[in-house]
Protein backbone atom coordinates (compact mmCIF):
# COMPACT_ATOMS: atom_id res chain seq x y z
CA UNK A 1 0.00 0.00 0.00
CA UNK A 2 3.04 2.47 0.43
CA UNK A 3 3.77 1.93 -3.07
CA UNK A 4 0.44 3.10 -4.13
CA UNK A 5 0.70 5.92 -2.11
CA UNK A 6 3.84 7.13 -2.87
CA UNK A 7 2.80 6.38 -6.57
CA UNK A 8 -0.30 8.77 -6.12
CA UNK A 9 1.57 11.58 -4.50
CA UNK A 10 4.14 11.52 -8.03
CA UNK A 11 1.10 11.40 -10.25
CA UNK A 12 -0.93 14.07 -7.84
CA UNK A 13 2.13 16.14 -8.68
CA UNK A 14 2.04 15.97 -12.04
CA UNK A 15 -1.73 16.35 -12.91
CA UNK A 16 -0.82 20.24 -14.25
CA UNK A 17 0.82 18.62 -17.24
CA UNK A 18 -1.97 16.95 -18.55
CA UNK A 19 -2.44 18.41 -21.79
CA UNK A 20 -5.61 18.06 -24.13
CA UNK A 21 -5.97 17.40 -27.47
CA UNK A 22 -9.19 17.68 -29.16
CA UNK A 23 -11.33 15.90 -26.67
CA UNK A 24 -8.40 13.48 -24.77
CA UNK A 25 -6.07 14.37 -22.25
CA UNK A 26 -2.55 12.73 -22.89
CA UNK A 27 -1.49 11.96 -18.98
CA UNK A 28 1.99 12.08 -17.72
CA UNK A 29 3.66 8.33 -17.70
CA UNK A 30 3.34 8.62 -13.52
CA UNK A 31 -0.43 8.85 -13.95
CA UNK A 32 -0.75 5.56 -16.27
CA UNK A 33 1.95 3.73 -13.91
CA UNK A 34 -0.63 4.51 -10.59
CA UNK A 35 -3.60 3.50 -12.70
CA UNK A 36 -1.29 0.32 -14.01
CA UNK A 37 -0.59 -0.68 -10.18
CA UNK A 38 -3.86 -0.17 -8.91
CA UNK A 39 -5.09 -1.98 -11.79
CA UNK A 40 -2.95 -4.93 -10.78
CA UNK A 41 -2.72 -4.76 -6.82
CA UNK A 42 -5.47 -6.07 -4.61
CA UNK A 43 -7.45 -2.96 -4.47
CA UNK A 44 -9.27 -4.28 -7.72
CA UNK A 45 -12.99 -6.13 -7.17
CA UNK A 46 -14.66 -7.75 -10.10
CA UNK A 47 -17.85 -6.75 -9.10
CA UNK A 48 -17.00 -3.25 -8.46
CA UNK A 49 -20.91 -2.11 -8.78
CA UNK A 50 -21.76 -3.59 -5.43
CA UNK A 51 -21.35 -0.25 -3.74
CA UNK A 52 -21.88 3.39 -5.37
CA UNK A 53 -18.44 5.70 -5.36
CA UNK A 54 -20.98 8.19 -3.95
CA UNK A 55 -21.71 6.33 -0.97
CA UNK A 56 -18.22 4.71 -0.13
CA UNK A 57 -16.88 8.27 -0.23
CA UNK A 58 -19.60 9.45 2.32
CA UNK A 59 -19.09 6.95 4.60
CA UNK A 60 -15.23 6.11 4.12
CA UNK A 61 -14.43 6.21 7.78
CA UNK A 62 -16.69 3.13 7.90
CA UNK A 63 -16.59 1.50 5.14
CA UNK A 64 -14.79 -2.56 4.75
CA UNK A 65 -12.12 -3.43 2.30
CA UNK A 66 -14.53 -4.75 -0.31
CA UNK A 67 -16.09 -1.23 -0.64
CA UNK A 68 -12.82 0.07 -0.53
CA UNK A 69 -11.90 -1.64 -3.62
CA UNK A 70 -15.42 -1.19 -5.59
CA UNK A 71 -14.67 2.34 -5.37
CA UNK A 72 -10.99 2.23 -6.43
CA UNK A 73 -11.87 -0.22 -9.40
CA UNK A 74 -14.60 2.06 -10.31
CA UNK A 75 -11.88 5.42 -10.59
CA UNK A 76 -9.88 2.90 -12.45
CA UNK A 77 -12.25 1.83 -14.69
CA UNK A 78 -13.60 5.46 -15.08
CA UNK A 79 -11.66 6.89 -17.61
CA UNK A 80 -13.35 4.46 -20.43
CA UNK A 81 -16.49 6.36 -19.72
CA UNK A 82 -15.78 9.62 -19.22
CA UNK A 83 -12.86 11.56 -20.46
CA UNK A 84 -10.62 12.99 -18.18
CA UNK A 85 -12.22 11.28 -15.04
CA UNK A 86 -8.47 10.34 -13.86
CA UNK A 87 -7.30 13.91 -13.65
CA UNK A 88 -10.93 14.54 -11.29
CA UNK A 89 -10.08 12.01 -9.14
CA UNK A 90 -6.46 12.72 -8.54
CA UNK A 91 -7.37 16.39 -8.13
CA UNK A 92 -10.58 16.33 -5.75
CA UNK A 93 -8.49 13.85 -3.50
CA UNK A 94 -11.16 11.13 -3.41
CA UNK A 95 -8.38 8.30 -4.25
CA UNK A 96 -5.97 9.97 -1.74
CA UNK A 97 -8.88 9.21 0.86
CA UNK A 98 -9.59 5.88 -0.76
CA UNK A 99 -5.90 4.38 -0.17
CA UNK A 100 -5.29 6.43 2.96
CA UNK A 101 -8.47 4.20 4.17
CA UNK A 102 -7.58 1.15 2.79
CA UNK A 103 -4.08 1.57 4.08
CA UNK A 104 -5.59 1.94 7.56
CA UNK A 105 -8.10 -1.14 7.06
CA UNK A 106 -5.50 -3.37 5.57
CA UNK A 107 -3.45 -2.54 9.02
CA UNK A 108 -6.50 -3.14 10.81
CA UNK A 109 -7.09 -7.00 9.66
CA UNK A 110 -3.36 -7.99 10.10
Amino acid sequence: MDELLKLYKNAKSEVSKIEWTEHHPFYPDSIYQLMKALGESSLIFSDYRKYKLPDVIAELDNANFEQIQCAVTFIVRSERWVTGSWKKYLEDGRLEKLLVQASIVSFKNV
